[in-house]
């Protein structure tokens, strides 16, 4: 659910168009029923909901509301619930210790990208005169507490790269593992948003990331496959072409980079639209030819829809996987220092 198009941060790299648009609770129970019918019908033993925006924090009382009618819903059911937030960490409310008991809300994404200095000049708050970094470094242990699984994002580019693994060992490093984990992203020119943030090219940048896993891994930061080799498209909502994020005015859309254009698939009034379906099926792995010839297919599992509708077939993800994947092989699966580290790893490199 996309509880507000309206965010209290200006990341000048952010995908996303700001606007002043919340969702009210009536839209928000009108979303909540549709999606109960199609669980009920569809027989699902559990349901997970998200919170995404904008910053979905600033409308916590549409949040607490549709927490609390899927909580009554599950008890009505047995259909069990559960809750993801994608939030910025610079706000938390002290009602979501109660509101989210009994380890409800399984992942909290947080995104930080870098020191006090780096993070705030990429990702400012309206007032630039309050640190964003000290608000974030500061609610990262009170989300620990009430989140089973709390995901520090770092959004990588050529002017934050080489001084990230300090970063990390410095600062990520003063909190428990435990339920903490790091994501990495690498920042892309999309829609024009992203320009000028890798000038130097991907092929460097891409380079440097392995050393950054490598040191996830020792710190326990990570778990499972390494996150670059987990490419595969085809696992995407917009591949799967089904309602996925609901916006303000209930409008449905499959992807998340395109909540708020046009590129909708209809609404929670009219339903899905069968022509904007159609586009979306056009954009998946099975019309396109190079993909359906591509050693690595089975690995990445084909393009990002959305890259494709924007006619993005090699900027960035052909070209940054191949990077990618020949750095993985020729690096570290030599060194063998990933198939001591991580299992899937060392299950990969049968293929």
């Amino acid at each position: 659910m996309v509880l507000t198009y309206n965010c209290n941060l200006r990341c000048p790299y952010c995908f996303e168009t700001l606007n002043e648009k919340f969702m009210n609770i009536k839209t928000a129970s009108r979303i909540l029923n549709l999606f109960f019918r199609n669980v009920t019908r569809e027989n699902k033993k559990r349901v997970i909901i998200s919170f995404f925006g904008g910053e979905p924090l600033l409308n916590f009382e549409t949040l607490e509301f549709a927490v609390c009618k899927t909580k009554k819903f599950s008890k009505k059911t047995g259909i069990k619930s559960k809750f993801k937030i994608i939030t910025n960490g610079t706000l938390f409310h002290e009602k979501m210790s109660k509101l989210f008991s009994k380890n409800s809300l399984v992942y909290t994404q947080i995104t930080l990208d870098g020191d006090k200095k780096l993070n705030d000049k990429r990702r400012p708050l309206l007032n630039e005169s309050i640190s964003s970094f000290n608000l974030i470094y500061e609610n990262i242990p009170k989300f620990m507490k009430i989140s089973k699984k709390v995901v520090i994002r770092i959004n990588l580019d050529n002017s934050n790269i080489d001084s990230i693994e300090e970063f990390i060992k410095n600062k990520l490093s003063k909190f428990s593992n435990k339920n903490l984990f790091v994501n990495l992203g690498i920042i892309t020119n999309f829609n024009g948003r992203g320009k000028g943030y890798n000038t130097g090219g991907y092929k460097e940048l891409v380079s440097k990331i392995p050393s950054v896993i490598k040191l996830l891994y020792r710190m326990k930061l990570i778990k499972g496959e390494p996150q670059f080799l987990r490419f595969n498209q085809s696992l995407c909502a917009a591949n799967k072409i089904k309602p996925h994020w609901y916006d303000p005015s209930g409008r449905i859309y499959c992807c998340e980079r395109e909540v708020g254009s046009s590129l909708d698939i209809g609404n929670i009034y009219l339903g899905l639209d069968k022509k904007k379906k159609e586009l979306w099926k056009k954009l998946t792995l099975l019309n396109n030819k190079k993909c359906l010839t591509c050693s690595k297919l089975f690995f990445c599992g084909g393009p990002c829809p959305d890259d494709y509708y924007y006619g993005k077939k090699e900027e960035p993800a052909c070209y940054i996987f191949d990077d990618l994947m020949k750095i993985y092989v020729n690096q570290i699966i030599k060194e063998k220092e990933l198939l001591k580290l991580s299992k899937y790893t060392s299950k990969a490199c049968l293929f």
